[in-house]
């Protein structure tokens, strides 16, 4: 279990937040942090998850899809202007596509995945990495990654 001491006073971003080990992290941070953002491209599930979380004031719900790359920048804006500051991300979001085997594997499917998974992850840490160093915090960003990207389908 996390040092919940360590994330205390602490603002923290959680991408993919709305569902699975994104809610579960996002519960586990905002207790201790100062606040938690999620973002999600599940709009009623990510306001529902965090509006479940207590106290309300902690956890607030950004609507975000890392294929319009332009949100996670304006997340990342948003965390430094409400609470000064931006300490945490855990970029949980991605996305599998479509499963097949590679001899059928749809290109354009596969750009999408990239685009998402790996030019979206490299947009997060370079604009959250911004944010950080503009408020003057040493953060931490942290990745979950699946058993797709360790072993072939």
């Amino acid at each position: 279990m996390a040092d919940k001491l360590r994330l205390k006073g602490m603002v923290a971003i959680i991408t993919g937040g709305a569902s699975g080990i994104g809610e579960a992290t996002a519960c586990l941070f905002a207790a201790p942090a100062d606040a938690a953002i999620i973002t999600d491209i599940q709009d009623s599930l990510g306001s529902t998850v965090a509006a479940s979380i207590s106290p309300p004031s902690r956890c607030t719900f950004s609507l975000c899809s890392r294929r319009p790359l332009l949100q996670i920048v304006a997340a990342a804006d948003h965390a430094v202007k409400t609470h000064g500051r931006l300490d945490v991300m855990f970029n949980n979001a991605s996305i599998v596509g479509s499963v097949a085997g590679f001899l059928d594997l749809n290109m354009a499917n596969l750009d999408v995945v990239l685009t998402v998974n790996v030019r979206g992850s490299a947009v997060a840490i370079k604009h959250v990495g911004q944010a950080m160093a503009v408020a003057g915090t040493l953060g931490s960003i942290i990745y979950t990654t699946s058993i797709a990207a360790l072993q072939a389908s």
